[in-house]
């Protein structure tokens, strides 16, 4: 069926509307202006090798993704112009991973409606949406997987049954665009292994299989050797694959894991910056079980690895439970939460919550069309390498950002119900889509769909108080404080966004009994709130109180003790001169106690602060400074 230009434009035009769209809400929202976990990580990264800052260590995560970041991170500023680069490149993957994915669809099925047609629906598919509006690594790994499969297509196409020139580049550019997606991000080696043998199997009885062979398994060798003679390089280790893959099975397939995702088991209540929180935990348990061993990289990697084996020989009944459970959740509809819950954005975006796109319509679509294409070879290598990344999610996670990948085979194999197939097996196909149908939209209960909800909220709270957006905060906070009226950061954000929000926007003293009544009940597990309660005691002149509180975070030495000198110094209790810095490492001195140390007369501290703050955000600071210390 021809398709008709004027549809085909409207078509590209409603797409293109819809993404601008999202784009544009979703970067003025609170987390569309500030980066929170992985993204902030990835970020920061990027800024590191921009600055040649890189910890001189083996990477902990797949480093590809930072590293062609970098060049659009000037300042390492998780706000604004960054963030806003970076989700502008990401969405440009996007549009290039729908022109791919029309491409593949094309190479497979030769029919330009369904190319067209796959191609626009993943322009708008609402959970690609959603994770390339943050800096994460999956759309740039997309580009690569979905380049890597076009030319594996090509090199299958018609006239390409040969040995020719042709049919080699096309598999050389194959592996290499394939083990770069993996370089990216590390599950997708299960697509490398899977397309390599099955290649190599299709040509096992033709003579050119030496050829072949190499063409295909030379440039992942070659890739993997470069990735390792940089670990080596760089962190003095020779290593392939990033170190956090053996704490993160381990934390997938330990005893009570539910497999969906990452659960935290030592959580970080503070809200201040921190390291990767399952870098954070590993290195702590590994501590606190073995306190006589040396938390070396290599020690802990093999530590985990035995806990982990040890877990799957111990219970082996309970880990074919687990699997079960995954696969349960592989096949359901809900995505599972990986930094954000997909479900709870979704409703609260003007562009995604009426999109009727989904895991369940693709999985349906995609049997349906294996069923009745199954004569293409195209589509059954499509398959068979699916099938071989979702077996690698069932041994880590299948949470929704590691689920994607999925998400745009499954699409291209859907076009196999538009060819033309005997009656008999297209019944079969949609019977076999009806049946998928009916176990992915099969409900999971309603405390399992929300029960990361309160995370979001807290992301939300931290992300509008950062952007100083103090009332979003405030609502988002006090929502996650309803859900757990004992969640620590809850009760800390609560606290620090009312502060704030009265410090830069009020004067009115009226609004302190409240604010010093909602930071009393977090002062129990939150030293920020302590200190928020001493600037409270200190404006009702009870200043002795005030510089107890203050003396006792500093002895306490934690995360707030730059921030509680600098007050000790304003309030004229600490004289600057006694005062401690580490003059060789400035970084690690926060713009509190700089700004402190310079209006005391440091010149050092002076020039340190105008080096790293604007002229605006100084006497932002100094105007707070003023109205706590009148």
């Amino acid at each position: 069926m021809p398709l008709e230009r004027p549809a085909f434009l409207l078509a590209v035009g409603v797409a293109c509307i819809y993404i601008v769209g999202y784009f544009l809400e979703y970067s003025a929202s609170p987390l569309g202006l500030v980066a929170v976990l992985d993204g902030r990580e990835m970020l920061r990264l990027a800024s590191d090798i921009a600055a040649g800052q890189l910890a001189a260590e083996p990477f902990f995560r797949a480093m590809l993704y930072p590293f062609v970041l970098s060049p659009l991170v000037d300042t390492g500023d998780v706000l604004s112009r960054d963030l806003l680069q970076v989700r502008l490149f990401n969405f440009l993957l996007h549009v290039a991973n729908a022109i791919l994915v029309g491409a593949l669809s094309w190479q497979i099925w030769r029919r330009r409606v369904v190319a067209v047609t796959t191609g626009l629906v993943w322009c708008v598919y609402p959970v690609a949406l959603f994770f390339a509006s943050d800096p994460l690594d999956v759309t740039f790994a997309l580009t690569l997987l979905l380049t890597g499969l076009v030319f594996s297509a090509k090199s299958m196409a018609p006239g390409q049954s040969n040995a020719g020139q042709s049919k080699i580049r096309y598999l050389v550019a194959a592996a290499f665009a394939l083990s770069l997606a993996a370089a990216a991000r590390p599950q997708l080696y299960a697509v490398v292994l899977a397309w390599s043998a099955a290649v190599v199997y299709l040509h096992c009885r033709d003579r050119v299989l030496i050829p072949v062979a190499g063409a295909v398994v030379g440039p992942a060798i070659a890739l993997a050797l470069a990735l390792g003679t940089i670990n080596l390089f760089h962190g003095g280790e020779f290593r392939v694959l990033p170190w956090q893959g053996a704490y993160d099975l381990w934390s997938a397939n330990r005893p009570g894991a539910h497999g969906a995702y990452y659960v935290q088991q030592r959580p970080l209540f503070s809200y201040h910056d921190g390291q990767n929180p399952a870098r954070a935990e590993s290195i702590a348990a590994f501590e606190a079980a073995n306190p006589s061993l040396d938390p070396s990289i290599r020690e802990m990697t093999r530590y985990w690895q035995h806990r982990l084996w040890d877990s799957v020989t111990d219970a082996p009944a309970d880990q074919v439970t687990l699997l079960l459970r995954k696969a349960h959740f592989l096949l359901g509809n809900f995505e599972q939460y990986n930094n954000k819950t997909y479900v709870f954005h979704k409703a609260r975006s003007t562009w995604l919550r009426w999109n009727p796109l989904c895991w369940g319509l693709l999985l349906a679509g995609a049997a349906a069309g294996l069923v009745c294409g199954w004569q293409h070879r195209q589509a059954r290598l499509l398959a068979f390498v699916s099938a071989a990344y979702a077996a690698a999610l069932l041994v880590s996670y299948v949470s929704a950002r590691f689920r994607l990948p999925l998400a745009p085979l499954l699409l291209v194999l859907a076009g196999g119900a538009f060819v033309s197939c005997d009656r008999k097996r297209r019944f079969a196909g949609l019977s076999l889509a009806v049946l998928l149908a009916l176990t992915s939209f099969y409900p999971l209960p309603r405390e399992w769909r929300e029960r990361t909800f309160i995370q979001d909220e807290l992301l939300i709270a931290r992300a509008a108080h950062e952007s100083r957006h103090y009332a979003a905060a405030i609502t988002a906070a006090d929502a996650a404080h309803r859900r757990d009226p004992l969640h620590a950061m809850a009760l800390e954000l609560r606290c620090v966004a009312r502060f704030n929000g009265w410090l830069e926007s009020s004067d009115d003293t009226k609004l302190l009994p409240a604010i010093h009544a909602v930071c009393g009940e977090a002062m129990a597990v939150s030293d920020v709130a302590v200190r928020v309660v001493a600037h409270m005691l200190w404006l009702e002149h009870q200043q002795q109180r005030a510089r107890a509180l203050w003396q006792d975070l500093v002895r306490r030495n934690g995360p707030e003790q730059d921030a509680v000198l600098a007050a000790l110094i304003h309030s004229r209790t600490l004289d600057p001169a006694t005062v401690s810095v580490n003059w060789s490492n400035p970084a690690l001195i926060s713009a509190q106690l700089l700004l402190a140390l310079a209006d005391s007369g440091d010149k050092r501290a002076l020039d340190l602060i105008e080096q790293r703050l604007t002229a605006d955000e100084i006497r932002r600071q100094r105007r707070a400074i003023e109205k706590l210390f009148p």
